[in-house]
């Protein structure tokens, strides 16, 4: 009888081990070296794509992307707005762009941005070009800035919008 009882002390004692272990708080994960599983900015990266050569008076059009640099796959959203754009000129003033009337339908996009995903939506048959599509009138170094406004559908802290500038990009006009 007192075999039997040490066996099931033994068994229990196992099995409490077992669950404490399985239940361990994820933050232990996290200090490891693990990411968050609440969204930050520094886990995305906003930039635009390579600009072709670029020539006085003639239209051309600038295209932003998103890449998820976390671990993580994040349930995103956003407006065709999505991506801004300012051009500046070398003593650091936003060059005004010629606009008529400007359009965007506030039409909204869902999506499951993967781990290390790109992402780009320019907005395309749902806004003015006049967002996307620019014209500079005198040669020189430009630099342009790409902002990025969208939504983390976050489990720990419900929805969260993020805002992210990129880096600055030269441009040359010639």
């Amino acid at each position: 009888m007192k075999k039997r009882t040490n066996m099931f002390l033994l068994l229990l004692s196992m099995l409490l081990l077992f669950f404490v272990g399985c239940a361990r708080d994820g933050s232990k994960l996290e200090e490891a070296g693990t990411q968050s599983d609440t969204p930050e900015e520094t886990m995305f990266e906003v930039g635009i794509d390579e600009l072709p050569d670029i020539h006085v008076n003639q239209k051309f059009e600038i295209s932003g992307f998103i890449k998820n640099n976390s671990n993580i796959s994040w349930e995103i959203s956003h407006g065709s707005g999505m991506f801004t754009y300012e051009i500046f000129d070398k003593e650091g003033k936003a060059v005004k762009q010629e606009q008529n009337i400007l359009f965007r339908n506030d039409i909204g996009y869902a999506l499951k941005m993967e781990s290390n995903g790109i992402y780009r939506n320019n907005g395309l048959d749902q806004r003015s070009k006049e967002f996307y599509e620019f014209v500079i009138k005198k040669p020189g170094k430009y630099t342009v800035k790409s902002k990025a406004e969208f939504r983390i559908k976050n489990e720990n802290k419900g929805i969260q919008e993020l805002i992210i500038t990129s880096k600055d990009y030269e441009l040359l006009v010639k």
